[in-house]
């Protein structure tokens, strides 16, 4: 798979076979839970008492997805030791998709309210 730019320039690209086993070994069974966050005047998070489950994340429902525009990629860069005298950065590109779009990557999910 080829991310390219209105150039033609390839800026990532991932091999067809890594992209399915990852996609098979983290989302098999997936739990997705809501949060809300803030940073003033600290910064903290509150999170849901009910969560979605996902279960069979089949690799064709991730194609899909990023052919109809669902999945995005997210580039960007993690940097540690900022403060130090020598900091470093690391790649951490990500995939994401819309939250109400998640259903649309598994052959059937459904919600739980936790502690039920």
């Amino acid at each position: 798979m080829l991310l390219i730019d209105s150039e033609g320039v390839v800026t990532a690209s991932w091999s067809f076979v890594k992209l399915m086993n990852h996609w098979k070994r983290k989302h098999a069974h997936a739990v997705y839970v809501p949060c809300q966050g803030r940073a003033i005047p600290d910064r903290c998070y509150r999170y849901a008492d009910t969560v979605m489950l996902g279960e069979g994340a089949e690799f064709r429902r991730f194609l899909k997805a990023i052919d109809d525009g669902l999945v995005v990629y997210d580039p960007g860069i993690k940097l540690e030791g900022a403060s130090s005298n020598a900091p470093k950065s690391k790649l951490r590109s990500q995939i994401r998709i819309g939250s109400r779009n998640l259903p649309v990557l598994y052959q059937s999910t459904r919600m739980m309210r936790l502690g039920t």
